[in-house]
């Protein structure tokens, strides 16, 4: 698919030692890209009412005016599409260290708009194309370093288009067969491992959960067997939001209780989150006090029931460990999961059975 310069230079030390470099920085970077990309898309979800059509429409309008701007300064159009030209052209070094750093910055920018707008397309292709241009700015810099591989910015930035995807999808061994695939170079296969370990180990580190499981969660599609994906990490370091119940039923503070007692009659939960008249969260309930105080004053209201003044609350990203030190703090056996953007909105609830369950499972599945 891609045409690629030979390199006779691929197993010298030198090259070995730049992948390194390039792997540890294109942890990082894939990192901030995956982070951007979740922060944004959650930001949009929260978006509701007549204006939610409104939002793949304005992530179109700024990927457009990026790429635009970018052709108008530069006579770049990478920003655009997979960028087949200006990828070729990393690949044969041929592109400046400033335009590299633009189309670099560009290209993630407008697809994090693009992607969590909810535009048509994916993050495969920009993925390459981020790394290819991250892999042209190493070679680059090692050159003005005094680097003496001549094909330094070429090599680097095929060893950066495996190492970006190694970090953002977590597949470090496809990433070097789709490598070998699109541009049929074996020459590189050490310095392509070596970048791809190390960016897939720093980026692991800073964020355990993959971009896809983290984008399932995200829509609300809990894998209850998620974590044993990563047994080697314990269970207690996964976010609790891989057990979390993503249904929740929220009690509105105004609402009697006769009529409250009704509607969760045939329901299973004991614990109930309570919303105000615009669903921000404001404490919680028990069903035994809505059933025994609404026997006696059925016009009561919910609110009104309030045992105390501050209500526990975790958020998505809290490791499981975290959450079961809350629930050691707090006499709930239930506590609400609240986004991170708007700590109001209720996204989930998480049980001190939930976390028992999933100790239980996870000391099975080692015997």
């Amino acid at each position: 698919m891609f045409q690629v310069p030979p390199h006779p230079e691929s197993h010298a030390l030198g090259t070995l030692a730049w992948s390194l470099v390039l792997g540890l920085v294109a942890g990082f970077v894939s990192h901030a890209f995956v982070e951007a990309l979740l922060v944004v898309r959650e930001r949009v979800k929260l978006v509701r009412g007549p204006y939610a059509w409104m939002m793949p429409g304005l992530g179109a309008l700024a990927t457009g005016v990026i790429g635009a701007a970018i052709f108008a300064s530069w006579g770049k159009l990478g920003i655009f599409g997979i960028g087949y030209s200006d990828l070729s052209a990393a690949l044969f070094g041929s592109l400046g260290l400033a335009v590299l750093v633009v189309l670099l910055i560009g290209k993630i920018a407008a697809t994090v708009f693009s992607y969590a707008s909810g535009g048509a397309g994916g993050i495969f292709a920009p993925t390459l194309f981020i790394g290819a241009m991250l892999g042209g700015i190493i070679g680059s810099l090692a050159d003005l370093a005094g680097s003496q591989n001549s094909s330094m910015p070429s090599a680097l930035a095929l060893v950066g288009m495996g190492a970006m995807f190694a970090g953002t999808i977590r597949a470090p061994v496809t990433s070097i067969l789709i490598i070998f695939e699109l541009t049929g170079d074996y020459g590189l296969i050490l310095p392509i491992m070596a970048a791809n370990l190390s960016s897939y180990a720093i980026a692991t580190k800073l964020r355990p959960v993959p971009i896809y499981e983290a984008l399932l969660l995200q829509d609300g599609i809990n894998l209850r067997k998620f974590p044993i994906l990563k047994p080697d990490r314990g269970w207690q370091n996964l976010p609790v939001s891989a057990i979390m119940t993503n249904t929740v039923r929220t009690l509105e503070s105004r609402l009697q209780l006769e009529r409250a007692n009704m509607e969760i009659k045939n329901e299973r939960f004991k614990i109930y989150p309570v919303v105000d008249t615009e669903g921000k969260y404001i404490g919680l309930v028990h069903r035994k006090g809505i059933r025994v105080v609404g026997e006696k004053e059925p016009d009561k209201l919910v609110r009104e029931i309030f045992v105390a003044k501050k209500f526990p609350k975790v958020y998505p990203d809290m490791t499981m460990r975290e959450v079961a030190n809350r629930f050691v703090d707090t006499e709930w056996s239930a506590i609400p999961v609240v986004s991170r953007l708007d700590e109001e909105r209720v996204v989930g609830i998480v049980t001190l059975h939930d976390i028992t369950r999933q100790q239980i499972l996870q000391e099975k599945d080692a015997k």
